[in-house]
């Protein structure tokens, strides 16, 4: 029986792009926690920062037969999940900005002072006609 922790991560590429299942499976648990503790370190969701680390390895998965790379993997898997983290900060930025506008939105909406002065004597008028049909 092959031992896989005892491989290079040069070994465990070739043995990846080969189509050796085993191969990612020695990748993933040699990194998974490392990759996962800077990811929680940077980011405020525990379970974001593992939703990260896991689509960094369904990457090298999904491009397996295809990869190369430049640099040492564990240079490459570290850069993979700097932009990772930067871009889920830029998504939950803009999904702040949505939040907040829509809060504005609505506060603005349902307040009376926004509407023209012909709309808010027509819905005092129909308010009392409302009042007064209750009375009687």
């Amino acid at each position: 029986m092959d031992n896989f922790k005892d491989r290079s991560d040069e070994e465990l590429l070739q043995l990846l792009k080969d189509g050796n299942p085993k191969a990612f499976t020695a990748i993933y648990n040699r990194y998974w926690d490392k990759l996962y503790v800077v990811a929680a370190n940077k980011m405020s969701d525990l379970y974001q920062a593992q939703e990260l680390v896991q689509e960094i390895f369904l990457d090298i998965w999904k491009r397996r037969a295809a990869i190369t790379l430049n640099s040492s993997l564990n240079a490459y898997l570290a850069t993979a999940l700097k932009y990772k983290i930067i871009n889920w900060r830029h998504r939950k930025t803009i999904e702040q900005r949505y939040v907040d506008h829509a809060k504005v939105a609505d506060e603005q909406e349902y307040s009376m002072e926004n509407y023209p002065a012909n709309v808010q004597k027509n819905y005092a008028d129909l308010l009392d006609k409302m009042k007064l049909g209750k009375m009687l």
